[in-house]
Parts: C-alpha cells; structure tokens; sequence
C-alpha cells in the first residue's frame, strides 16, 4: 500500500521497463497508428490532387471603353443617362470653356491685325518701288510686311488649332452600346472638369462578354507555371495550337450553379489597390467562355448585367496532396520565417 502512494509511479514504472508497453493489445495499437501516420504522410506525399488557384472579378463587355475630358471645362449638357443606348458618333455630353472662347477672340484680334498691317505695308512698298526715291525704305517696308505676314500666319494655325479644341468639347460616343456610368446627369451637370477627367463608361452589349478576375500576386506562382507547361506543350506539338488553362466561374447571384470557360490574357504588371488601410497587390486575369456557355447562362439568368460578381477558380494541374492542402501555410513559413531568419535554411 506505501508503493501505490509514491508520486509519478505509473510514470517511472513505465521508464523502468518500457517494454512492457510493447505486448499484446498495446504493441497493435501502437502499431496500427504508425501504420496510419505513414500512410498519411504517403497520400500528402505522393497523392496526386488537382490545384485551383482563386480570384474575385465582375461579368464585363469585352469592346467597352472610357470617355474622358479632352479639355478643362464645365459640363453644361449630358443627354444620356445610365442604360441609355448611344451609336457611335452621337453626342453624349459638351463642355463650355469661357477660356477658348477669350483666347479664339484674342487671335482673331491678332490675325486681324497682323494682316491689316501686312495689307498696308503692301500699299506702301508698291508706292515706293514706283517713285524709286529710297531703296532701304523699300527693304525696311518688306522686312516689316515679312513679319507682319509671318504673326498672320502663325496666328491662323492657333485660331484652327483652337476651333478644333472648341468642337472636341461636344463630346461623341466612340462606340455603340450602353451607358454604364451610374447617374450621370446627377453627378456630371455643371461639374467643372480638367483635362482627363473621366466623364463616362460606354460598353458593347450585344457583343462578348468575359470576367475580369483580380488574383492575388502571391497566387499566381502555380499560374504562370501552368501556362509555360502548357506553352512549352503546345510548341513541343502534344497539345493543339490554341490550347488555354480552363477555369470554372459562378456568379454571386447564382453561386450553386458553375459555369466553365478559359484562360484569354494575365497581366504583365501586378496592381496594388489600398483596402482597409492595408495595400494588396493583384494580377488581373481574362478569363472567356464559348458561345454554348453563353446561351447556358442567359437562360439561366436572362441577361448579362455589367460588373456583376463572380468567382473564378483557375486550373493549375495536378500538384502533391500536401501542397494542395497546406500551401499557404508553406507560403507563411517561407514569408516571415526563413525570410526574416535565413540561417534557418
């Protein structure tokens, strides 16, 4: 009864003979787990597992542009509101720059002047060739008529360059389609404007559609390797020409249903947009879908609105189990271990 009460003694027995533990029903337990602790390390090691890479973006036209102020500027008509169809070449707003009016009257004062003055110059050179009394007053009339000729010109060409700045203020469309700017009349009249302000968004409907999808930077490593694996197939003949990274997509509006489609572009560049005080760098990646995933949808759904959510998933092949399922975890370690402590490696 005085050994059941020494502290530890289940503890120290086991040290005193370990063996013990290794019999019986003990010895396969044990050993089932190790079986199974290998075989999970087997599966996460060899385990081949299909590595999709996520991005968020919007349903957009393909043919859709930006129109900007060509010149500073006060808006003072917008004809077009929000989903108003516009054909290429109709007006959609036009600005009024008291400032080129006042500099196109100026130059007319200037132009006009400068050619009254060539004008009488002229009247005087004639009277002085025909009395032939003083040669250098002749060629002292000529060189002021050169310069007065030279001012007229000069001032013809900023009176066109002018008028010409003065007709881009009647803004056309560059385009058919819709506008797709929010409220316009409400947030354009009488705003005063610079050169580059953007006034309105413009997008083709009735032509393609693809999804605009933002991916992380840190993401796109599995990405672009995906895509030389392809190109290198591609030129190496054992995948057709044409051959694209598939992808699948489902809008917030319908997110039980997916939809599959294609890789068309990635960005050269990275972009960084500040979110929450935090800045986050994102590659935009294009992704299309064929006219049967098209009809697909519009059945679904009706139509296609611009800039509606979506979520695409890029595929990037087949990867090991265990760097599908803990890569941003390998991702962490690499970031603020080894990269703050490289002795470690």
């Amino acid at each position: 009864q005085e050994h059941h009460r020494i502290f530890l003694r289940p503890v120290l027995k086991a040290m005193g003979s370990p063996w013990r533990l290794l019999r019986g029903r003990t010895l396969a337990k044990i050993l089932a787990v190790l079986g199974e602790i290998v075989a999970l390390i087997g599966a996460l090691t060899f385990v081949p597992w299909n590595l999709r890479i996520e991005g968020r973006g919007s349903l957009l036209p393909e043919n859709r542009s930006i129109v900007y102020a060509p010149n500073p500027g006060i808006i003072v008509e917008v004809p077009k509101e929000h989903g108003d169809h516009v054909a290429k070449g109709e007006m959609i707003a036009r600005l009024d720059s008291r400032e080129l009016e006042k500099e196109l009257k100026k130059l007319q004062a200037e132009f006009n002047k400068a050619e009254t003055q060539a004008n009488n110059l002229s009247r005087q050179i004639d009277a002085a060739d025909r009395t032939s009394q003083n040669s250098n007053e002749a060629y002292q009339l000529k060189a002021q008529q050169s310069e007065a000729l030279l001012t007229a010109r000069s001032t013809r060409e900023q009176i066109e360059i002018t008028k010409e700045q003065i007709q881009a203020m009647t803004i056309t469309s560059p385009q058919d389609g819709i506008v797709t700017t929010w409220e316009v009349k409400k947030n354009l009249m009488g705003r005063p404007v610079d050169i580059g302000t953007e006034l309105l968004q413009l997008a083709a409907i009735d032509g393609e559609w693809v999804l605009e999808v933002e991916v992380p930077d840190d993401d796109m490593g599995p990405v672009l390797a995906a895509k030389s694996k392809l190109d290198a197939e591609v030129e190496a003949g054992t995948k057709p020409a044409g051959s694209a990274l598939s992808a699948y997509f489902v809008v917030m509006t319908e997110p039980e249903h997916r939809y599959q489609g294609y890789i068309r572009r990635i960005a050269a560049k990275a972009e960084t947009k500040t979110e929450s005080a935090e800045q986050r760098h994102t590659v935009k990646v294009t992704v299309g879908f064929s006219d049967a995933v098209r009809n697909e949808f519009l059945a679904r759904n009706q139509e296609f609105r611009p800039g509606a959510e979506v979520r695409a998933r890029i595929d990037c092949g087949d990867a090991r189990l265990a760097y599908v399922l803990f890569r941003k975890v390998v991702q962490v370690w690499h970031e603020s271990v080894l990269f703050r402590w490289p002795f470690l490696q």
